[in-house]
């Protein structure tokens, strides 16, 4: 098979967007009881090795003029972009010398990734959803569970970690709550994409098994309220009032088995701990007076709260909170650039539905609704998990990646409508 600029190009963006399993890469290079401690080891370096040989290529590219920009590509990235060398701006003014340079790598990552998807999709033509999946989704949906999957055996310790007596896969390679994300992604992928009724349902039920398997209540809540809407959108129009009633049952037995689904959703530790995200109430209500104290400009991207976000939790909680982030994507674009980091991050969230409605005539209706309810199920994770607010991390690099190939897809097709 001949290995052509646009596939190796794609083999780098699934790369990437799957990244390095381990804990330390997703935490900021902090181990979780190490607050202001750099943590290097064998992840991060494969980590660090793998963008700059990335960058390297995309350089080398550049000098031997293969590498072409289309600028309405680069204009879906430039959002992200933005938010990016602002948060190289606050690393330069508001952060102390010792704390910039991981903050300058986190930056670097972000802007090798972005050249790199923007490089990619102005040179590969998707002239349909179809070819996306065969090229790109369907490998980084797979490959994350194939890899944990694989290690139950004979690495169980790094497939899975044990919560109060709960197993929680995902372990070590992937923390359960990014792969409960990847598991909900990949059952919305199977639910309404997949064509086989009899493939669709034993892989949507293994992809559910998997996600209640993580034990992450975010993402199972998360799933829950979009899968509403969406079956609702999905149903024959003489089935909907049926679909009304039974959606009105379903959550009335929510409501009556109340005290086993908070049994489920505590994990071992208590009803109190499910019902406060694990110490997350405390870790949002420090973070709010920390980002209190710099309203408009924050602290600085990364490392301004990996430094001192401990000291506000602490107090919140009345005891040690060792909590080197906000938990919270949103609350944490605060506390790296305030206001105005926050606003860059909606209109670079808005600019994903504008670019995603430019082609609903383009996609199925499945496709649509697909695509709608990743970004809204990532978006939603956005509020217990740090999503582009932090590293690189999976499944966030999948978000951006949909959203620069809907503009590819809209060009691709404008060009076929006048050829």
């Amino acid at each position: 098979m001949k290995i052509t600029y646009e596939k190796l190009m794609g083999c780098f963006a699934i790369i990437l967007t799957v990244g390095v399993p381990g804990l330390k890469v997703v935490d900021q290079f902090l181990a979780a009881d190490e607050a202001g401690v750099e943590s290097f080891d064998t992840q991060t370096i494969i980590r660090i090795t793998l963008y700059l040989s990335v960058a390297i290529a995309l350089f080398f590219l550049v000098i031997v003029g293969k590498l072409k920009i289309n600028i309405q590509i680069l204009r879906a990235a430039a959002p992200f972009l933005i938010l990016y060398t602002y948060y190289f701006v606050t690393v330069i003014t508001l952060l102390p010398f010792s704390q910039q340079l991981s903050a300058y790598y986190r930056i670097l990552e972000w802007y090798v990734f972005l050249f790199l998807i923007v490089a990619w999709l102005s040179a590969t033509v998707f002239s349909n959803f179809r070819m996306f999946t065969d090229a790109y989704l369907k490998w980084v949906l797979v490959f994350p569970i194939v890899i944990v999957i694989s290690c139950l055996v004979p690495f169980p310790e790094l497939a899975y970690n044990l919560s109060h007596g709960n197993v929680r896969l995902g372990g070590f390679l992937f923390h359960p709550n990014r792969f409960g994300l990847i598991s909900a992604v990949c059952f919305l992928y199977c639910y309404l994409l997949l064509e086989n009724k009899g493939i669709k349902l034993i892989s949507a039920s293994f992809c559910l098994l998997l996600l209640f398997a993580t034990y992450s209540r975010g993402t199972i809540i998360g799933l829950f309220l979009i899968l509403i809407p969406i079956l609702f959108l999905r149903s024959r129009r003489g089935l909907r009032p049926f679909f009304v009633v039974l959606t009105i049952l379903v959550i009335a037995s929510l409501i009556y088995f109340e005290d086993n689904i908070w049994l489920f959703m505590s994990r071992g530790q208590g009803i109190e701990n499910a019902q406060s995200g694990s110490g997350r109430a405390d870790i949002w209500a420090g973070a709010f007076d920390f980002w209190s104290d710099s309203l408009v400009f924050g602290h600085g991207f990364i490392n301004g709260a990996k430094y001192q976000l401990i000291k506000y939790v602490s107090l919140s909680a009345g005891y040690r909170f060792p909590a080197v982030h906000a938990h919270n994507d949103y609350l944490q674009a605060l506390l790296n650039g305030g206001f105005i980091s926050f606003g860059i991050l909606l209109f670079a969230l808005t600019s994903i539905f504008r670019n995603l409605i430019a082609i609903r005539n383009i996609l199925t209706k499945d496709e649509f609704l697909f695509c709608l309810a990743v970004i809204l199920q990532i978006l939603f994770a956005g509020f217990t998990e740090i999503v582009f607010s932090g590293a690189v991390v999976y499944p966030a690099s999948l978000l951006i990646i949909m959203n620069v190939f809907f503009v590819n897809l809209r060009l691709n097709q404008r060009k076929l409508v006048n050829a």
